[in-house]
């Protein structure tokens, strides 16, 4: 049954916190999305903290931050609200999330950058399946593979590099399609300054009918 309502290499399975050189990933549960990480402020995407303003079943490629599209999806996603076009998610939220529309891989990319990312995912089947995210910067990669029930299980993945140039790239992969949600990102300090606040995302996926 589907949720759709009407219309260096190092890699962890589980709980624990995974570290390579300069990035690190770490998994959150499925409580509330922290307003930090790794000593970073986390700004949130358009459709966490309101509406997304595109409206329920647009078609999307990218999260909006104060309506500028900070974060860019590599696959169409499909805008879905909770208790409207998807069913369930975790921690009472009731905002907007992606749909990948049947893709089972995606990639998001930023338009800025980010040294801290936070993101959630639940499968569009109500099952329980493992999805992996991979993220990566200029001189690393990291992956963390948890088990996420589709049934009001969203389950959240946070990174942070070290790195001057941030997080270039973060993949999330499953053998089944999702939505992703809750999207959070965080600056890079420019040279010579202090940190930059964190700025939010979204991801986004598909739910049962």
């Amino acid at each position: 049954m589907n949720k759709m309502i009407g219309v260096a290499l190092a890699t962890v399975v589980g709980t624990a916190t995974v570290a390579s050189a300069t990035i690190t990933a770490t998994p959150l549960g499925t409580g509330a999305p922290p307003a930090s990480l790794g000593g970073k402020a986390l700004t949130y995407n358009d459709g966490t903290v309101g509406s997304d303003p595109r409206g329920d079943g647009a078609v999307v490629s990218d999260f909006l931050y104060g309506g500028v599209p900070l974060v860019k999806s590599s696959v169409p996603l499909s805008v879905r609200t909770l208790g409207l076009s998807w069913a369930t998610w975790s921690h009472g939220f009731g905002g907007n999330v992606y749909w990948t529309q049947g893709a089972t891989d995606m990639t998001f990319t930023f338009n800025k950058d980010v040294s801290a990312f936070v993101f959630y995912a639940e499968p569009n089947p109500f099952d329980t399946f493992d999805i992996t995210a991979t993220g990566s910067d200029p001189g690393d990669t990291v992956s963390l593979t948890q088990a996420v029930t589709g049934d009001s299980g969203a389950t959240g993945w946070g990174f942070t590099s070290t790195s001057g140039s941030g997080i270039t790239s973060v993949r999330v992969s499953s053998s089944v399609d999702y939505a992703v949600g809750e999207i959070g990102i965080g600056n890079v300090p420019a040279p010579g300054s202090a940190a930059l606040g964190l700025i939010g995302l979204g991801l986004i996926a598909r739910r049962r009918r």
